[in-house]
């Protein structure tokens, strides 16, 4: 509580300001990311447009041999940077008024060295997933009574769990639905591109179990 009574303080007092130097050092980043060959950051008109953040920064590595988790991985071993979470196909860097000029020049001198030796490749086709058919409420198929199999032997069946990719915590599956084709190939891509897959067992193992209505 007092940290954060701080905070608004700092805010009250020099918050503006804060907020100008800040901005002035995401324009330097952004103008440095332009010379970018094989990654790539969201550009737009992220610096101008208010329904746009432009402290997170989107990093995508479509079609450069690299996953948004291998990326992250790269500048957490090599780097010692910690982004905020990643993707198959993009990672994200949380930027806030904390942070200086020298460190938004780390996170570019890195991400450029990167981009410099970064093996090619072809861009993969994730497909879009269509919206589940629900045949029961979450809660009646919580409560159900219900067995566990590997997640292609569950295809047909009704989910009785959850299984959510954390970060950002966006459930790939969802109790009460019905687990197609689709769904599994889903699934399997994001294990196959390194995203952290949990269950309420905690994190999915190589081989991935549900529990589905019995």
């Amino acid at each position: 509580l007092a940290s954060i009574d701080g905070c608004v303080g700092l805010l009250e007092e020099q918050g503006e300001e804060l907020a100008c130097v800040w901005e002035q050092h995401l324009k330097l980043f952004y103008d440095r990311m332009k010379a970018l060959r094989n990654l790539s950051v969201d550009f737009g008109d992220v610096l101008e447009c208010p329904a746009r953040d432009s402290g997170k920064i989107v990093i995508r590595t479509v079609g450069t041999g690299l996953t948004g988790t291998k990326l992250t991985e790269l500048l957490r071993n090599e780097y010692r940077i910690e982004l905020e979470m990643a993707a198959e196909q993009y990672a994200i860097a949380m930027t806030g008024m904390g942070d200086t000029e020298v460190s938004l020049h780390r996170l570019a001198d890195a991400l450029l060295e990167i981009d410099e030796h970064c093996p090619a490749g072809q861009p993969k086709k994730l497909g879009v997933q269509r919206a589940p058919v629900m045949r029961m409420t979450i809660a009646d198929a919580v409560r159900a009574e219900k067995k566990e199999c590997v997640l292609e032997d569950a295809i047909g069946y009704i989910a009785a769990e959850h299984v959510w990719a954390y970060p950002p915590g966006i459930p790939v599956v969802v109790a009460g639905e019905v687990i197609t084709e689709e769904i599994v190939a889903y699934v399997k891509n994001k294990k196959e591109q390194e995203v952290t897959l949990h269950r309420k067992d905690g994190v999915c193992k190589e081989r991935l179990r549900l529990s589905v209505i019995a």
